[in-house]
């Protein structure tokens, strides 16, 4: 995801025709931080799923809009959500402030989040499914909201 790749990162809030992707791990879950490492693929021009071999791989922060490594505090994040329980089309509501983010070495590190609901009860079930919470819902949402205003504004 270079500059000269043909999807490339999104490396600033205004690019558009770009990737945003990110594999997270909470602040001192070394665990999934070790499992993120070795577990990491990407294509190579053959159309196969290789190794990264010591490449970093893509770290998109939500709470920045690009790929800097600089931590963004809890103030930025608009607001995680649970839909745990939710009917299906029912809006989650936000809990804003909730983490600070920061992509170190291709992985986006996060703070703990506030409210218990956007924790894992720490089961055997729950490390191995996915979450039922989404830190940066409204994040995402505000992001792609404006990468369209930017496109539809900037068309090429």
């Amino acid at each position: 995801y270079g500059p000269m790749a043909v999807l490339p990162a999104c490396d600033a809030p205004t690019r558009t025709g770009c990737v945003a992707a990110w594999a997270s791990s909470e602040e001192g879950d070394f665990q999934r931080l070790q499992a993120l490492s070795h577990r990491s693929l990407i294509w190579d021009d053959s159309d196969q799923l290789i190794d990264l071999n010591g490449r970093k791989a893509l770290c998109f922060n939500p709470l920045l809009g690009g790929t800097a490594e600089m931590r963004a505090p809890a103030r930025l994040n608009l607001g995680a959500a649970n839909a745990t329980g939710l009917e299906w089309g029912a809006r989650p509501a936000f809990l804003q402030r909730q983490v600070w983010a920061q992509c170190e070495d291709g992985v986006l590190h996060t703070g703990r989040p506030k409210s218990t609901a956007l924790r894992d009860a720490g089961s055997w079930a729950d490390r191995h499914k996915v979450d039922g919470y989404n830190l940066f819902y409204a994040d995402i949402e505000a992001d792609a909201q404006a990468r369209v205003t930017s496109r539809a504004s900037n068309p090429q």
